[in-house]
């Protein structure tokens, strides 16, 4: 998601090295028809994703098999050179895999006790606190021309953490947050 389209792709080509074979394929903005120098939003890239992996999947050899289990993984055990046991959600027994992917996705959607105390410090300071989100997608309708912002990443564009602060809050306070 912090790429140009024209550099976000799931394909290999003759630059790659790696012991499987090269899989050419469209990039993100060949696929979708966007101008190469801007960046995507989720949604286009998404479903770019979703094309790409139905299109893997699709193109695998005779007597492999996906199975795709839409829940939480709950747990995961088992040997380094074993099958793996995947407890999901919802099953009494665990799940027998030969190869466990973990997708983690980006942040949860509800706010933890330390973005409540954030929040709750802006508000009653006059500020504006905006929780982890991806930046470029971050609502700033709350925003004035005298804020002042400051973005603190904690390693991923997906996970950026925001504090704003206003100059001239009512008692001269201003919300700050510093990286761990």
């Amino acid at each position: 998601m912090n790429s140009r389209a024209e550099d976000v792709t799931v394909f290999t080509d003759e630059t790659v090295r790696m012991d499987g074979p090269v899989r050419e394929g469209p990039t993100l903005y060949e696929w979708a028809g966007l101008d190469g120098r801007l960046f995507s939003d989720r949604r286009i890239q998404g479903e770019y994703l979703r094309w790409a992996y139905e299109d893997a999947v699709a193109a695998l050899p005779e007597g492999v098999t996906v199975r795709h289990h839409p829940c939480r993984a709950l747990r995961i055990g088992g040997p380094r050179e074993g099958r793996q046991q995947v407890w999901l959600e919802g099953r009494t027994r665990p799940l027998l895999a030969d190869l466990v992917v973990l997708a983690l996705g980006h942040l949860d959607a509800e706010p933890d006790e330390e973005q409540g105390e954030l929040a709750g410090y802006a508000r009653t300071h006059g500020l504006v606190h905006l929780p982890p989100d991806f930046t470029a997608d971050s609502d700033l309708s709350r925003s004035r021309p005298a804020n002042r912002y400051s973005s603190g990443a904690s390693g991923s564009p997906s996970s950026t953490s925001w504090c704003c602060s206003r100059r001239g809050a009512a008692d001269g306070t201003r919300a700050t947050r510093r990286a761990s």
